[in-house]
């Protein structure tokens, strides 16, 4: 799954489970489910399922007398087996029922549950309402990659560890079209029937339905498109990489294992969920012409995502939700593995860099990728989906690439339609290439951290002597956390480029070298494939040098980002030169960014020069880079010009907010128009909500209230956050967040209200803030909102944690922010 992140909670590790909670383990079962079909109809006005759930399951032990099923705000109305009425109670998310005997081991038994609901989770009704009178009628299912969501649309076992087939007959409205897993058996009159006979867990169960426009491509299995009714010009453009995608992982990890591969893409969805044989994305990805380049690699990385989830995920499944890193993080290498397929190795390593860099710059100290608890794996996605991409990355650079395939393909033959736990992986690495690999897992996968280098150099010329210094500074809960790990190390100049290959242990090290001639400089980890932070004792010069003749880019890279703290007028011509001129576009927007951080009015200059260059991410990189800089007249005006005629609207978008960011006068006048300019998912109304809320101007008060209601979600959105600084002490913002929690309205909603209320210490929303906290359906929004109660009532000034729960906590992650700035940029580009 990928997710669309919405809000960043002001204090996230305030929202986190208990960090001394048991561990947790994968569940035990008492039984195996075999099939589970579904028969489905709904009254559309009340918002409700009305259903019949037939269960074929055995028992795996003697004498069962007793069943229980995952079951959540379901009226059972009854249940039987073989026409006989069985007893039965519903408590705590359970269904128990008392069987009319006892059952022996291996005899299947099937189960028939009628029931209705009116679903909180799980299963979403999406209609036509007075702030969306646009908006169509949908019906759309998310299991979610943490679980726990089907269980409120369908009785059954809601854990990883048990597969089963399934079949579903759904009746809809007249003109509706319904797709879920597997293969369409018919339809008959309005009832659509499905049937998935390849096992696969029941999180990943699928139903969607509605009016949709349909496409379909030719492959060795039906290949399908679903986008709502009226958006059907717009397939080939959004799908056009699929086949493409489908071939890649057929022919490097299996063959393609489902009857079918569909995406369907619908409304109020963020992100994507890998339902097996039939993906459901968000529509916010589909592409429309005047976008097009904008947001290709964008929905592009969502595709491929989700696609690699049908290996990953789906035909090879994580046992429990501790080990959901065996889903995500390889889906999210899968992705970057074609986009390196695609795009080239320049892409690939940069999207990397990019991933490393949020780790080792926004956590203080990462957690481990398989935590104690579900509820830590619930909450730090961020080493989830990237430290564990990131994981499949390193095993790759220390195993070769034909080693690393060869695992890859072992691994998946051997648990396929099975589900694997991270120490399955290890051992089908080792029997597959004769590597143990167990020391890379025990240090980045069990442990908590990655390591801290600090790395200086110098030449003895007398001696011809390379001395490098290397040192590890991290520390977990206040003590060292030493890695033992090999490690490369590259003397470059201009007619050198000489390897070494070092063993790092922990301990500060000196390695003497045998090299004929001083280097330039010298490369630590060159080809970046350990996840790591380094601290480099290095001069201007050489920096300079390392960018403007690194062979590879993401050296090149690197060094940019490294000048963007010096702000010397060589540095900052150095960046200029590499920005104009380096023939990679990742360079140069490292470049333009370097730039930026500078603060310095020498880099102006450059950075007005970058928006013409041809790649339209270089230009948005200069124009957000020139937010940073000193307010000038003349600057203002250029980046208004270009929010107005760029022909990329992310160019636009970051251009007005870079003005906005700058707090030009009379802001709010100069922003208004573009609430009404016409652009592609209303970017440039979106950009000037928030360019609003940057302003901090007490006179946008009345606008953010006007625009909170907006019948775009981002917008609405965006200017409740705005109101954390403006509209203070008005009653009449105070009474719109309360009403934002209303939980009939967006999740997003009532995160926005939660965090700016938290903000605003506004004890009037107590009530209303500790009802969300005890009732809520979604619980990282009630402890969302518990927290901010906890804050408002402390005095202010007063500790908010104390001290030791802090350090234990501050690996997890809500997973509403996980990784913000490195998914946001990869989703609606991740």
């Amino acid at each position: 799954m990928k997710l669309a992140l919405v809000l960043a909670l002001a204090a996230p590790v305030f929202a986190q489970a208990p960090y001394n909670e048991k561990p947790t383990y994968a569940r035990s079962r008492e039984f195996d489910l075999q099939n589970l079909k579904l028969e489905l109809s709904f009254d559309l006005p009340a918002r409700k399922i009305l259903g019949t759930a037939t269960l074929r399951l055995e028992p795996l032990a003697g004498d069962l007398r007793e069943l229980t099923l995952d079951s959540a705000a379901l009226n059972i109305e009854s249940v039987t087996v073989g026409g006989r009425k069985l007893a039965f109670q519903t408590a705590d998310d359970k269904l128990t029922v008392t069987l009319d005997r006892q059952y022996p081991a291996g005899a299947p038994i099937d189960f028939v549950i009628h029931y209705n609901a009116q679903p909180k989770r799980g299963l979403f009704f999406v209609f036509p309402d007075k702030f969306h009178p646009d908006r169509p009628r949908q019906i759309w299912a998310n299991g979610d990659t943490a679980g726990g969501n089907n269980r409120y649309w369908f009785p059954g076992y809601d854990f990883p560890n048990d597969k089963t087939t399934t079949e579903m007959l759904v009746t809809v409205p007249p003109g509706w079209q319904v797709l879920s897993n597997g293969k369409l058996e018919g339809v008959s009159g309005n009832t659509f029937h499905w049937v998935q006979d390849k096992p696969m867990s029941t999180y990943l169960i699928s139903l969607v339905a509605g009016e949709f426009d349909k496409g379909q491509d030719k492959w060795t299995v039906p290949v399908e498109y679903y986008v709502p009714r009226g958006r059907g010009a717009d397939i080939p453009r959004t799908f056009g990489r699929t086949v493409d995608m489908l071939q890649f992982f057929s022919d490097n990890i299996a063959p393609y294992p489902w009857a079918k591969y569909s995406q369907a893409m619908v409304d109020t969805f963020g992100g994507g969920m890998e339902n097996t044989s039939a993906t459901t994305e968000g529509a916010a990805s589909i592409l429309e012409a005047r976008d097009f380049e904008d947001r290709k690699a964008g929905t592009d990385s969502l595709i491929a995502h989700e696609m690699a989830h049908q290996w990953f995920g789906d035909l090879v499944t994580c046992a429990d939700w501790r080990h959901t890193w065996l889903n995500e993080g390889f889906a999210t290498y899968f992705e970057a593995l074609w986009e390196e397929h695609a795009y080239g190795r320049d892409v690939f390593d940069w999207k990397e860099l990019q991933a490393a860099r949020g780790m080792t710059s926004g956590f203080a100290n990462p957690g481990s990728v398989v935590p104690k608890t579900n509820s830590e794996a619930n909450g730090a996605y961020g080493l989830i989906y990237n430290k564990g991409g990131w994981t499949l990355h390193m095993l790759r650079g220390q195993l070769g690439d034909a080693r690393f395939w060869k695992a890859i393909q072992h691994y998946t033959k051997k648990f396929s339609y099975q589900t694997a736990t991270t120490n399955d992986f290890v051992e089908a690495v080792a029997e597959a290439t004769g590597q143990d690999v167990e020391w890379l897992f025990d240090q980045y996968v069990y442990r908590p951290g990655y390591p801290e280098f600090e790395v200086s150099w110098d030449y003895d010329a007398a001696d011809h002597l390379l001395h490098v210094s290397v040192k590890q500074n991290q520390k977990v809960d206040g003590k060292p956390s030493p890695f033992q790990l090999p490690v490369e190390v590259e003397a470059v100049g201009d007619r050198m480029e000489q390897t070494f290959h070092l063993q790092v242990n922990g301990e500060p090290q000196e390695f003497y070298l045998s090299l004929n001639e001083r280097p330039v400089t010298v490369l630590f980890d060159p080809r970046d494939i350990l996840l790591k932070s380094v601290t480099y004792h290095k001069t201007g010069a050489e920096w300079i040098w390392q960018l403007e003749h690194a062979s590879r880019s993401l050296n090149r890279e690197e060094a940019a980002y490294q000048l963007g703290s010096s702000g010397s007028s060589a540095a900052i011509a150095a960046l200029a030169r590499a920005a104009a001129g380096d023939t990679f576009y990742g360079v140069r927007i490292e470049a333009a960014q370097a730039l930026g951080r500078t603060k310095s009015d020498a880099a102006e200059a450059p950075l007005l020069k970058m928006l013409a260059d041809q790649n339209s991410e270089v230009r948005a990189s200069a124009a957000g880079a020139l937010g940073n800089l000193t307010r000038s007249t003349g600057l203002i005006d250029r980046l208004m010009e270009v929010a107005r005629t760029d022909s990329s609207f992310s160019v636009r978008r970051t251009a007005l907010l870079s003005a906005a960011r700058l707090k030009p006068e009379h802001g709010l006048d100069l922003l208004k128009p573009f609430l009404t300019m016409d652009a592609p998912h209303g970017e440039m109304r979106f950009a000037a909500a928030a360019g609003l809320a940057s302003l901090e101007d007490e006179s946008a008060a009345s606008l953010l209230l006007e625009l909170s209601r907006d019948s775009d979600d981002r917008v609405g959105q965006t200017a409740l956050r705005g109101l954390t600084s403006a509209g203070k002490g008005n009653h009449a913002v105070t009474d719109r967040l309360i009403e934002a929690l209303n939980e009939g309205g967006a999740a997003g909603d009532r995160q926005a209200a939660i965090q700016v209320l938290r903000m605003r210490r506004d004890t009037a929303a107590l009530p209303a803030l500790d009802r969300i906290a005890a009732s809520d359906a979604l619980p990282s929004i009630a402890r969302a909102a518990q927290s901010a109660a906890d804050a408002i009532r402390r005095p202010a000034g007063a500790p908010s944690e104390d001290l030791t729960a802090l350090r234990n906590r501050l690996a997890q992650v809500e997973k509403e922010n996980a990784d913000l700035k490195a998914r946001i940029e990869r989703l609606e580009k991740k």
